[in-house]
């Protein structure tokens, strides 16, 4: 989602705004916030994502809540997008979990999976990027040979967006099952990625580095 939100920043020109507030986040007992901004980051590991989503919708909120006079309008569903997202992470982290608390889980991304076309053209490559471009000029012509209103073609080209640009992929599924997944065998406050990321430096990473590059795979195992 990041990736996806820093494409919106950089389009709207406030991209440096979001860095220069990201930076400017104070330390406070038992949270210490980044040195450098954002894009400044070379490497995210599980913990530095724990730690932004703690303070990321007080950074983001301020710069695009300014002059929002609908929550229909695309920063407005931005903000709506990350909140969401951010709630539905932070839900997760209490041991013990109640119904009220996984209704609210469901309600978080219910926003999440509603909202989240606001990222669509930011989820372009070349490829689909192409692919749009050769079906919308078709679609323009039909629509002028037949006389569609620009009501009606603005409709059209945001069902094409949505088509191509699409979030049909397992990760965004698998999160639907979050909630039916902690009914089943409780919270899942002992899950995390820092023993696999820790492990991946130890088995992967230095097992290549003392292969000989040809036949990596054979020496690693």
């Amino acid at each position: 989602m990041m990736d996806w939100l820093v494409g919106y920043l950089r389009q709207r020109k406030i991209l440096g705004r979001f860095n220069d507030c990201f930076q400017s986040i104070p330390s406070y007992p038992e949270f210490q916030p980044f040195k450098p901004a954002y894009q400044e980051v070379s490497s995210w590991q599980g913990k530095d994502i724990r730690t932004m989503m703690r303070f990321l919708l007080a950074v983001l909120g301020p710069i695009l809540i300014d002059g929002v006079r609908s929550r229909q309008s695309e920063n407005a569903r931005v903000v709506a997008c990350v909140r969401s997202s951010v709630e539905f992470l932070l839900f997760l982290g209490p041991r013990n979990h109640s119904d009220y608390t996984l209704g609210l889980l469901d309600n978080r991304l219910s926003i999440f999976y509603t909202s989240k076309s606001v990222f669509g053209p930011h989820r372009s490559t070349k490829a689909r990027t192409k692919n749009f471009e050769t079906k919308w000029a078709a679609m323009e012509a039909k629509g002028s040979e037949e006389g569609w209103s620009r009501a009606q073609m603005k409709v059209e080209k945001e069902k094409l967006e949505t088509a191509i640009y699409h979030f049909q992929f397992p990760k965004m599924h698998m999160l639907g099952h979050v909630s039916n997944s902690i009914r089943r065998m409780a919270s899942r406050d002992n899950l995390s990625t820092d023993i696999s990321e820790f492990l991946h430096i130890e088995n992967v990473k230095e097992a290549y580095s003392a292969s000989n590059r040809v036949q990596y795979e054979d020496h690693m195992v």
